[in-house]
């Protein structure tokens, strides 16, 4: 085991650093050459001298100077060979660990006599090889300066001697002179194809078994290409180095390598060989600053943390430990500081919660501790946590994905949420150009359905309306049997009441009746009229206000289209539209009025007979001759005049006061129980003539309606189809809609649970019926129509619907009244408002994965479905994404196939911090930094319960001085000991290169 870096220099984990991998010591004295690696702000660097390893101790001794000064820098011995493959030589490049697997130091001696020694490459070697080229009779510093240019090794065997000291083997490669294509794959000047091919089978063979990485002279894009031809080919990872042999030239030329500056961190290039290499001048930052958490600080904490910031990495940081280690605890501080926690549903897997209540093993709680997010822009977003979370601020920095996030998300009661969450992906996708100026998708939404809106309200009011027509219908349907009896009885009345009414015994007492019949008939008559043209009146005065509320609705829907045809450039064609009311209308109005009053004036009459009687006047000078009041006479008389001539002749009769009464109620009641079956005769003549044939075209009309708000809704949902039909494209780019089979759809659906508990309200259960208490029946029929609706797709709504209405007017084949359905103090209108309610009804979007819409889904394959949501499709977010153990929510076998490259990607658009057990998750990601977490209940070797570790993957050691428990091995060390089938997994990942495994 490897006793360097025996402490976390790195805390942050793999980063950027500029790397060169290719210096020669004549550049300039060992002094010049380290002065200007730091003037140009390389990290690595390592010196690599044909055949010559003299020069790396003084190397080892300048660095160590340096770096006790604080200066960034780190140097790895190296070597240069010129091998015996190719026509003039393919070179490469042997880069060692500063120490071996048994702790030696790699120096100048070491490689000399563990390298030059065993591949024919010592002094006396290189003596020989110069004394060949330039004969004999020199001096030994001459055969030495060109003999290890001209001394050529095996290459298999300098290769493998490379290997076995732990190294890594560096190839020449592009159109570089010494390069492996140049030498081997280009040598035109054969002419024999067999060789030609024999020599690319060579190469092949060659660059599989020995080479590590494949070294470039330049950042040309001819390079670049040939890059991309040895990951895809040989999965070799490719670099830049500037193969200086002159000061000037030191930091012309660089590779951009993440991980960290040593030689373990150089090794993760061969596992990720396109994430972990950039080549190029400078590195393309495409994260804000504004949006990379870069510390958090916990203050105030009551001994539960330690007061050390912890760093973060700004791509993906993965958190792991035991249970119970503190790791939901630093996800819960950053989602709470950053305001995106759930502080009113108290969720049992949050640290935060439980830390808040004192327990028997801990009394202190964390209220009042202080978490502060520093981002990388320098600003602070801090809040000190209480019981009542007074502090907490919806912020909305992060997202955070906490254990129960997705069980919460699916939650039938929370599907706005989940609607809501798929339309913010959605309007990702749609163009700018297209967005109509909205900016959100509730905006661009009701923008684009807006008419489609009006005409639903419109449909629906219709559909009420038409209840209560069909209503009143039935209702006056029904009444014709009594309205029948209530005539036939009044007849019967009539004629007992013509009877019983007392009679005259005078011939003079039977005229004066007789004309005071006429004129009361007369009086009632006129009374009857005035009436009638009141009622006129009052009609006269609704058509006015109700033209006045036309006018004033008009106004307003006018200024709004006039504002939207402004908005359009047409603001000059809203003099074309025109609504007035013309003079005529109201001219006409008003004579109507005035004609009406005429008439009621001219029924009335003057009240001069009155006026005489009242000055005193004898009743003989305005008694009538009895024998004037005829019939023709009295039909042409006016009210007043009627009631004076009554009045006369009611004192001139000779009957007693009392009998007349009497015969004045009789004939009252007689005239009230003819004008009500004249009432009657016209109602059943109504009924009958109209209303029963009204009444199947009005449920027709009602029908209608229903099904055409049905075609709107099918209108609003293909509006909707062409705004998510960017995503699909997305969809299809990234092979999700195919392969992983992801669907955006939208449909129609009806609210289940709002329907039902409308119906719950007026029909009554424990009465006859289909649904004879059997509730549970009613519910699953209705979510058998909803599932037709919703699942089916079916476009037909209207029939479903109409045959739930019949299972209520028949049960077992037999009739049945809906109205012994209902409770106490329900109708039939309540019914139908209730089953023709398209209210519940709504068009939506929804998931399908896999052919199954996502409501439907397990647990775990709903988990895939959001992660891919937050990870691949919401590319406009680039909040920093917080995930608390997303395995507890996915199937394992999935995670590695299903996530793996997306949160490859995401991590590059976004910062990702992930807690997990799953070593996929985070060696398969390669997780550039991992924090590891540890809890004490009582502190006894750490400063507070809970301690952070943190560094890169490529972080191992073992330290047998370190004190405290977590600080004593490395982060690779811990991942093995914490990770869900950790030895396989770090097993398998340096297997798979060939790189010996771990051993504990």
């Amino acid at each position: 085991m490897s006793k360097e870096n025996n402490k976390i220099k790195y805390p942050r984990g793999s980063e950027w650093r500029k790397w060169d991998l290719h210096i020669h010591s004549n550049a300039g004295l060992p002094e010049q050459i380290v002065d200007k690696i730091i003037e140009e702000k390389i990290s690595v660097f390592s010196i690599t001298d044909h055949c010559c390893v003299d020069k790396i101790d003084n190397f080892l001794e300048l660095v160590d100077q340096k770096q006790r000064q604080n200066k960034k820098i780190h140097f790895l011995p190296g070597i240069e060979l010129r091998t015996d493959k190719g026509k003039k030589s393919v070179h490469i490049i042997g880069i060692f660990p500063l120490q071996d697997k048994d702790g030696n130091q790699i120096n100048s001696n070491y490689l000399k006599q563990n390298l030059l020694s065993k591949i024919d490459c010592s002094d006396a070697d290189i003596i020989n090889a110069g004394k060949e080229v330039l004969g004999e009779g020199k001096t030994e510093t001459e055969y030495i300066k060109r003999g290890y240019l001209e001394k050529v090794v095996n290459f298999e065997k300098a290769a493998e001697q490379i290997k076995q000291l732990g190294g890594i083997t560096i190839v020449h490669a592009g159109t570089k002179g010494s390069g492996i294509e140049t030498e081997m794959n280009h040598a035109k000047s054969e002419d024999n194809l067999e060789l030609l091919n024999s020599l690319g089978h060579t190469k092949r063979n060659l660059m599989k078994k020995y080479i590590t990485v494949c070294e470039f002279s330049n950042w040309n894009e001819s390079n670049l290409r040939e890059k991309d031809f040895y990951i895809k080919e040989f999965e070799k990872p490719s670099i830049v180095c500037s193969d200086s042999h002159k000061l000037s030239n030191i930091g012309t030329r660089y590779t951009w390598i993440k991980a960290d500056p040593t030689f373990k961190g150089l090794k993760q290039i061969t596992y990720e060989p396109e994430e972990r290499v950039y080549i190029g001048k400078s590195l393309s930052r495409s994260k804000n600053d504004a949006k990379i958490i870069d510390r958090i600080e916990i203050r105030n904490s009551n001994n539960w943390f330690e007061d050390e910031p912890i760093l973060l990495n700004d791509n993906f940081v993965s958190i792991i430990g035991e249970k119970g280690a503190g790791k939901t605890a630093l996800s819960d501080f950053i989602a709470l500081a950053g305001g995106d926690f759930d502080i009113k549903e108290e969720d049992p897997g949050s640290f935060i919660f439980k830390a808040l209540k004192s327990s028997k093993q801990i009394e202190e709680t964390i209220e009042n501790c202080i978490i502060t997010v520093y981002w990388r822009d320098g600003s602070p977003d801090s809040i000190t946590i209480t019981e009542d979370f007074k502090d907490y601020k919806d912020l909305n920095k992060v997202r955070y994905l906490s254990q129960s996030f997705i069980e919460r998300k699916c939650r039938p009661e929370q599907a706005g949420e989940l609607q809501k969450e798929v339309e913010n992906i959605i309007f990702q996708y749609i163009p700018a150009q297209d967005r109509m100026g909205q900016t959100t998708f509730t905006d661009l939404k009701n923008k684009k359905t807006q008419s489609i809106q009006l005409k639903k309200l419109k449909c629906k009011q219709d559909i009420i309306d038409l209840n209560v027509e069909i209503f009143n219908l039935e209702e006056e349907i029904d009444s014709l049997d009594a309205k029948e009896k209530e005539k036939s009885k009044l007849q019967t009345e009539i004629e007992q009441l013509k009877k019983q009414k007392p009679k005259p015994t005078t011939e003079e007492e039977k005229s004066i009746e007789a004309k005071l019949s006429l004129l009361n008939n007369r009086k009632n008559q006129l009374n009857g009229q005035i009436a009638a043209y009141k009622t006129q009146l009052s009609n006269i005065e609704t058509i006015s206000t109700k033209v006045e509320t036309l006018k004033v609705y008009v106004i307003k829907q006018l200024t709004d289209i006039k504002n939207d045809l402004e908005s359009v450039g047409l603001g000059n064609i809203y003099e074309k539209l025109k609504f007035s009311v013309s003079p005529d209308f109201n001219d006409a109005l008003n004579n109507k009025k005035r004609e009406i009053d005429t008439q009621i004036q001219k029924f009335q009459g003057p009240e001069e007979a009155k006026e005489q009687i009242s000055e005193g006047k004898s009743k003989e000078s305005v008694e009538p001759d009895l024998n004037t009041l005829t019939d023709d006479y009295i039909s042409k008389l006016y009210l007043n005049k009627i009631k004076v001539l009554i009045s006369i002749l009611e004192s001139k009769s000779s009957l007693a006061e009392d009998k007349r009464k009497t015969i004045r109620t009789f004939e009252e009641k007689i005239e009230k129980n003819q004008k009500r079956i004249n009432e009657l005769a016209n109602n059943i003549k109504e009924i009958e003539e109209v209303k029963k044939p009204l009444l199947p075209k009005k449920i027709e009309e009602r029908d209608e309606a229903y099904k055409n708000y049905f075609i709107l809704l099918q209108e609003e949902k293909r509006i909707l189809e062409e705004l998510y039909a960017p995503l699909r494209e997305k969809l299809d780019k990234e092979n999700l809609g195919e392969k992983n089979q992801i669907e955006f759809f939208t449909r129609i659906e009806l609210n289940v649970e709002n329907f039902y508990n409308k119906a719950n309200k007026i029909i009554d259960f424990s009465r006859k019926g289909r649904y004879y208490r059997n509730e549970a029946l009613l519910f699953k029929e209705i979510k058998t129509i909803s599932e037709k609706i919703e699942l089916v797709e079916a476009s037909d709504i209207y029939t479903p619907i109409a045959q739930l209405y019949k299972t209520f007017e028949e049960d077992a084949g037999k009739p049945v009244d809906i109205r012994g359905q209902l409770l106490r103090g329900k109708q039939n209108i309540d019914f139908y408002n209730w089953i023709f309610d398209v209210s519940d009804f709504s068009v939506t979007y929804s998931i399908k994965y896999q052919g199954t819409n996502i409501e439907l889904l397990s647990p775990g394959k709903k988990g895939i479905v959001l992660l891919l949501m937050y990870l691949v499709l919401d590319t406009e977010s680039s909040i920093p994404l917080i995930i608390d153990q997303p395995e507890e929510n996915l199937d394992n076998k999935s995670v590695y196939p299903y996530l793996i490259n997306y949160f490859k990607t995401a991590k590059k658009r976004r910062q990702i911090i992930v807690i997990t057990h799953n070593p996929n998750l985070v060696l398969n990601t390669d997780a550039e930094q991992i924090i590891v977490a540890n809890f004490e209940a009582i502190p006894n070797t750490q400063n507070a319960r809970i301690k952070y570790i943190s560094g890169a993957i490529e972080n191992s050691f073992v330290s047998k001085k370190a004190k405290i428990p977590i600080e004593k091995q490395g982060i690779k060390e811990h991942g093995i000991d914490i990770l869900e089938g950790g030895p396989v997994a770090f097993g398998k990942r340096e297997d798979r290169y060939e790189i010996e495994r771990l051993k504990k």
